[in-house]
């Protein structure tokens, strides 16, 4: 998949999700380790099935088509719309679990990245600032979701932030990659511009990132709607817009229009 998109990707520990209890008040999360080439060679094989296998057919691959052939028929099961739950407990799709984090500045700005062609997975696309997998370091800690939120922060922008400024706002399975994805916000006590000095000397900022962009919550409808994001920024954005009481007609606002009130860092 990596050579089919022209990225860079590398393998690592990963954390799944093997099931959820919930019960007097309290939901109880299960989870173990896997590898992120478990989630690139089983559920995102089974999404990409059609384009893997022209890919293969172009490329004379025959012993690779035979593996998508025979996985992606073991798992015809698995249907695109089934509940957050009967994906859970599908032993057959890896389940890792990843975290996408809607970044807004004191300003009211919020941030939206596009994604670089040399990611594996959505190059070019646009997304929130900030996403990622829990890891191993993560699942050791008291709380992996928080570890991986405050780590991702560090590697993507180079900023720290207090503990009490991240705020989970939902738990999600997207459609896209059939994974779930904990949905967490946070306020800046600057601006962007302030700290973009700070952002852009960040590990992994120039590999990930092709450009950075703050943008009003009042243009994210039209923004949402004039390019191709991710599933889960998507849906964090528009519930921003919501929360914010804004609906989607200002989608139809003119690019210009957009142009002039948010800014390319």
């Amino acid at each position: 998949m990596s050579q089919k998109n022209g990225g860079n990707v590398f393998n690592g520990q990963a954390v799944r999700l093997d099931n959820i209890k919930s019960g007097d008040g309290t939901t109880i999360l299960e989870i173990s380790m896997i590898d992120f080439f478990d989630f690139l060679s089983t559920t995102m094989v089974y999404l990409e099935r059609d384009s893997l296998i022209m890919f293969c057919d172009d490329h004379h691959m025959k012993k690779e088509k035979a593996l998508i052939d025979n996985y992606c028929s073991s798992i015809d099961g698995v249907e695109v719309d089934s509940s957050f739950e009967t994906i859970v407990n599908d032993r057959r799709v890896s389940n890792i679990i990843a975290v996408s984090i809607l970044i807004e500045d004191k300003n009211g700005y919020v941030g939206i990245i596009q994604r670089s062609n040399k990611v594996a997975v959505f190059p070019r696309m646009f997304g929130v600032p900030v996403t990622g997998v829990l890891d191993d370091q993560d699942f050791h800690k008291k709380d992996p979701f928080l570890s991986c939120v405050k780590r991702e922060l560090k590697e993507e922008l180079n900023l720290t932030v207090e503990t009490d400024s991240i705020i989970f706002d939902e738990l999600v399975m997207s459609k896209q990659k059939l994974q779930p994805i904990a949905l967490y916000s946070l306020t800046l006590n600057h601006s962007w511009k302030e700290l973009f000095p700070t952002i852009k000397t960040a590990d992994d900022f120039h590999n990930e990132i092709e450009e950075m962009y703050a943008v009003p919550v009042s243009m994210l409808p039209d923004f949402v709607t004039t390019e191709t994001f991710t599933e889960a920024a998507a849906y964090q954005l528009y519930r921003k817009v919501s929360q914010c009481g804004l609906d989607n007609s200002l989608a139809n606002q003119q690019n210009d229009d957009f142009n002039k009130r948010s800014f390319l860092l």
